[in-house]
């Protein structure tokens, strides 16, 4: 059973994500995913379908460096030596872009139904 190809956990992403929106200003999404980040998903499908975003602010999204914005989302890759975290931002790792800064928090992991871990969420 190869539930990566189904891009299992974004419905999990999206369960935890949808109570706490309000507690974020961003929320960054690393689209990578699976054995050592070799498969792109589209969290810009699932994510707004699982947290009921109005589709009107997913029209509005613009490309970014390296992803897409919209609503307080960025879905694009994580490059932990350039990033500026900030108390107001959550992000969604692969497991293999684990935060390497000692500075983040590790608040969940979602993990495949086979018990292997696919993504943290971290905090500042």
């Amino acid at each position: 059973e190869n539930c990566i190809s189904f891009q299992y956990g974004y419905k999990q992403i999206a369960e935890y994500i949808k109570p706490r929106y309000n507690q974020y200003e961003k929320i960054i999404i690393d689209p990578r995913f699976g054995d050592w980040n070799i498969y792109f998903g589209v969290p810009t499908s699932y994510i707004p379908y699982y947290t009921k975003l109005d589709p009107r602010q997913l029209q509005k999204s613009q490309d970014i460096p390296n992803g897409v914005f919209f609503d307080k989302y960025e879905i694009r890759d994580i490059n932990w030596n350039l990033e500026k975290p900030k108390h107001s931002y959550l992000y969604v790792v692969p497991v293999y872009n684990a935060a390497t800064s000692k500075q983040l928090k590790r608040l969940i992991e979602i993990n495949l139904p086979n018990h292997l871990p696919a993504f943290d969420l971290y905090t500042y």
